[in-house]
């Protein structure tokens, strides 16, 4: 399995309608992709952070998905609402047994 981290910094009085059109638009479309396993979607109040991460089956599933371009129509659509540029990281999960 491999995750995919987004990170973004909302402005402060449009962090509430992003996490609307998130919850609503970009998380369902991120479920509907091939090899999507699911997300977190991690926000900070006190400084608008969020951080968004996708997990996908394999690292050929998460590369075909930025490929396409779909992840990015998605993303540019929360443009309007982001502070500064998002950062983006990639990284193989490891299974832990506790």
């Amino acid at each position: 399995m491999h995750a995919h981290v987004l990170t973004a910094q909302f402005r402060p009085e449009m962090a509430p309608e992003a996490q609307q059109l998130f919850r609503t638009s970009v998380a369902p479309a991120i479920h509907q992709l091939p090899g999507s396993k699911g997300l977190l979607y991690l926000a900070d109040p006190t400084t608008s952070t969020v951080h968004v991460i996708t997990l996908w089956d394999s690292e050929a599933d998460m590369l075909a998905a930025e490929r396409s371009g779909y992840l990015a129509q998605q993303f540019a659509r929360m443009q309007a609402f982001v502070a500064r540029p998002p950062t983006f990281a990639s990284y193989p999960t490891v299974s832990l047994q506790m």
